[in-house]
């Protein structure tokens, strides 16, 4: 018997937009003639001193190409990437860890959604356990209601915020008024 394994084939990053992938071209050739300016230096020789001006010259011409090709890119770099490159951190670990630190902000959103949520269920039931009269002139007076945004995976078709409470009344209305509630049951 021959096992076979199941590791999934690696998936191929979509393709680049037009001008991305010529910027990418040019960072190659801008990273090639600088090693080859490295190979020059390291063997100098007195005779090879037009070989390291030409390829001086073709690194500057790559950097004005890749000048002109910026125009074209909106490319933003997070400060805090190009600072720990400048640290020498591997920018792949930085931006793991970046990632991480979204994955944790992002949980910690959904849990305070999901406690929300529940307070709003429970205030919406014990509102319409303590004052039946209240939920069903609510319910029937077509008073705005305003559903809570839905997120990924969250069943949320029975949660409705009730619309905001007008201001108290001020003075004698105010006495009235709260004489007009009825009292909590117990």
């Amino acid at each position: 018997m021959s096992s076979s394994s199941s590791v999934p084939p690696q998936q191929q990053p979509p393709p680049l937009p037009a001008e991305t992938a010529a910027a990418a071209a040019k960072l190659e050739e801008l990273l090639d003639s600088l090693l080859k300016i490295s190979i020059t230096v390291a063997n100098y020789q007195p005779e090879s001193a037009q070989v390291l001006q030409r390829r001086i010259n073709e690194y500057v011409t790559h950097l004005a190409d890749l000048d002109v090709l910026r125009e074209a890119l909106d490319v933003r770099v997070p400060l805090s990437i190009l600072e720990a490159l400048d640290a020498g951190k591997d920018p792949d670990v930085t931006t793991g860890e970046l990632v991480q630190l979204a994955v944790d902000a992002n949980q910690k959103t959904h849990g305070r959604m999901r406690a929300l949520q529940m307070l709003n269920r429970d205030v919406a039931s014990e509102v319409q356990r303590n004052y039946p009269e209240l939920w069903a002139t609510h319910a029937t007076s077509g008073a705005a209601q305003f559903p809570i945004p839905a997120g990924p995976g969250l069943d949320q078709s029975h949660l409705l915020l009730a619309p905001p409470a007008p201001p108290p009344p001020s003075g004698a209305a105010s006495a009235a008024a709260a004489a007009a509630l009825p009292p909590p049951p117990h």
